[in-house]
């Protein structure tokens, strides 16, 4: 359900499940019910199962020194961490710093955590290459931060108050009066997930031949090479989803 309760500017469209409440609410897309043909229960399944598969990833456990952490990842592909609800409620200052073709995945763990108060940069990555992980959550408090990236908390009740987020966010409900950047995610969450085709053929052949040839050649040439070659390429182009 969606409810709109003192306006919003949404630069996309609106869709929603059971109930939709529009108070001078502005959207540059549609704003409709879901039609049956979208199964919002088994994407949300697939969401958890892709939050709880994320928490089981094994990578850096971080630990804040005082009120700021810094997290560093060098890898090309996929770089995890990994922090308590507990220990994260006390960082002032979140700096993740990696590779700017790789992807970030940062988890917090606990029931209720609060993202907060906190002064959040990234360095060499792009924000729709981080995504934070809120694998236990079912309430989830993001307020007076700018969050640069993704949110994944697909069990939590979001109470979003004063606050920015920079990409796509996937939770169970939404309250509060924020803002919503659009920075659709282009990342790869595990590493054993490929991408999807970036450049899909948009123009596929309309027209198959009806008439295939139906005398094909009898004497097919019975010398094949006898003589292949040897030394197949040896360094094939890598994904930007790599493996750690």
């Amino acid at each position: 359900s969606v409810k709109f309760t003192r306006g919003a500017t949404v630069n996309g469209g609106i869709t929603w499940g059971t109930t939709g409440s529009m108070v001078n609410v502005f959207s540059l897309g549609e704003q409709k019910q879901k039609t049956p043909g979208i199964d919002t229960d088994l994407i949300f399944t697939k969401l958890r199962a892709l939050s709880t598969k994320l928490a089981g990833k094994s990578g850096f456990n971080a630990t804040p020194t005082g009120a700021e952490l810094k997290l560093s990842g060098s890898s090309t592909g996929i770089n995890y961490f990994k922090i308590s609800a507990a220990n994260f409620a006390a960082v002032k200052v979140l700096t993740i710093t990696a590779p700017a073709d790789s992807t970030v995945v940062l988890t917090i763990t606990g029931a209720s955590p609060v993202f907060a108060g906190l002064d959040m940069k990234l360095n060499g990555i792009s924000r729709n290459r981080v995504l934070v992980n809120f694998p236990d959550a079912t309430t989830l408090k993001v307020s007076k931060v700018g969050l640069e990236g993704a949110v994944l908390a697909p069990s939590a009740a979001l109470n979003f108050t004063s606050a920015l987020i920079s990409g796509q966010v996937f939770v169970k409900s939404l309250s509060g009066g924020g803002q919503i950047n659009l920075s659709p995610f282009a990342g790869c969450p595990v590493d054993d997930l490929p991408p999807p085709n970036p450049n899909p053929n948009p123009n596929p052949n309309p027209n198959p031949n009806p008439n295939p040839n139906p005398n094909p050649n009898p004497n097919p040439n019975p010398n094949p090479c006898d003589n292949p070659t040897q030394s197949p390429h040896q360094s094939p182009t890598q994904a930007k989803c790599g493996k750690k």
